[in-house]
């Protein structure tokens, strides 16, 4: 589904939902590349959210990499898996 979104650049799941066998949400951190403006940032990710949720049938939480501070961008990133 993220994948027509297209203003997403990139999506990466993380928390619970990868590191644990008992998680209780789908976190996800999605890039725009700035496309969706700093104002509109919470309606943007609280929409998409709420669209997640009902294909996954689990509260989805949405941060923008965007915007969050450096250090959250390097937390995230340093999971990746490529």
């Amino acid at each position: 589904m993220l994948e027509k979104e297209k203003e997403i650049i990139f999506a990466v799941i993380y928390g619970g939902f990868i590191d644990s066998k008992i998680f209780r949400d789908i976190d996800i951190a999605v890039f725009t590349g700035y496309k969706v403006p700093y104002e509109e940032m919470w309606s943007y990710t609280g929409s998409l959210a709420k669209r997640l949720e009902e294909v996954a049938s689990i509260p989805v939480d949405i941060k923008m990499l965007d915007y969050a501070p450096p250090s959250f961008r390097v937390e995230i990133l340093k999971k990746v898996k490529l």
